[in-house]
């Protein structure tokens, strides 16, 4: 039974990566073929643009991975980790609801309202994964201390950064950040409920 789970954690914590391989090559190449530009357009402008296709179906692809991730790891996380793991499935939901609500749809509202609903459960999901690397201790500390620094950069740059500029920093700092803490999952197998025989 113990195996089975710690399979299970592995197919979840692969479902992690691969999602945020999608959406950053989402990223990557719906700007290249676009006239998208550094600091003047926001990451949802790709939505909208040339190359829209290419990133709103990394979006819906990167958010059902994102949200089978969550849900794996969910299914075997206890304390913490488990609110983590339920808030990055919730943050999935969020990715797809993006793309399928574009900045063309209506006024937006629909569109800024799941970003916040992302960002949201993105954050949360950092920070409560965060404080139990911390309590675990030894190296998973320097993975909670990344996120405190992505935190703290992210507070310090938003009034010196165009909103574009910081939106892009602050959502790449993330995706680093989540594939840090994948891997820790992936290598520890800390996070397996621990199975009586």
């Amino acid at each position: 039974m113990a195996n089975a789970l710690k399979s299970t954690n592995y197919i979840a914590g692969w479902l992690g990566v691969l999602a945020i391989a999608v959406i950053i090559v989402a990223i990557i190449m719906s700007a290249a073929s676009s006239d998208w530009e550094f600091g003047l357009n926001s990451i949802s402008d790709l939505g909208v643009q040339d190359g829209a296709l290419i990133f709103n179906a990394g979006l819906i692809v990167g958010g059902i991975l994102f949200l089978a991730y969550g849900a794996g790891r969910a299914s075997n996380d206890t304390g913490l980790y488990g609110a983590g793991s339920i808030c990055a499935a919730l943050a999935g939901i969020g990715l797809v609801m993006l793309a399928v609500f574009n900045l063309d749809m209506g006024s937006g509202y629909m569109h800024y309202l799941f970003a916040v609903w992302a960002a949201l459960f993105l954050a949360v999901a950092m920070i409560v994964n965060s404080v139990q690397l911390w309590k675990d201790g030894g190296n998973r500390r320097i993975i909670a201390g990344v996120a405190v620094a992505v935190f703290m950069i992210s507070i310090v740059t938003f009034a010196a950064l165009t909103q574009a500029e910081w939106q892009t920093y602050t959502v790449f700092a993330a995706l680093v950040w989540f594939i840090l803490d994948i891997a820790t999952y992936l290598a520890s197998g800390l996070n397996v409920k621990k199975v009586e025989a």
